[in-house]
């Protein structure tokens, strides 16, 4: 198989899952977060909380502890910074 053909097929996964998290996705309001009010999806048993900017802020998704196996929930923030100006000499 070629590269590009590799690639056309990792790209039809990857449309083939956007699709399907489109067809599943649920708004379930606006909820506090780090940037104030954020509005809130879940896609596939994860919460993505998302700013004015339509930014991911935070994702909240249940998962099963390794040492337990017992649910629990795991929680990413993301905190966005400026990139500083870089001038060519």
């Amino acid at each position: 198989m070629s590269k590009a053909a590799a690639n056309t097929d990792v790209l039809k996964e990857y449309q083939q899952r956007l699709d399907q998290a489109k067809d599943t996705a649920q708004y379930l309001g606006e909820e506090s977060c780090s940037s104030g009010t954020c509005d809130t999806w879940e896609v596939e048993n994860q919460k993505f909380f998302m700013d004015k900017d339509h930014r991911v802020v935070r994702i909240v998704a249940q998962t099963t502890n390794p040492f337990t196996n017992e649910p629990t929930e795991s929680t990413t923030e993301v905190e966005y910074k400026d990139v500083p100006e870089i001038k060519a000499p």
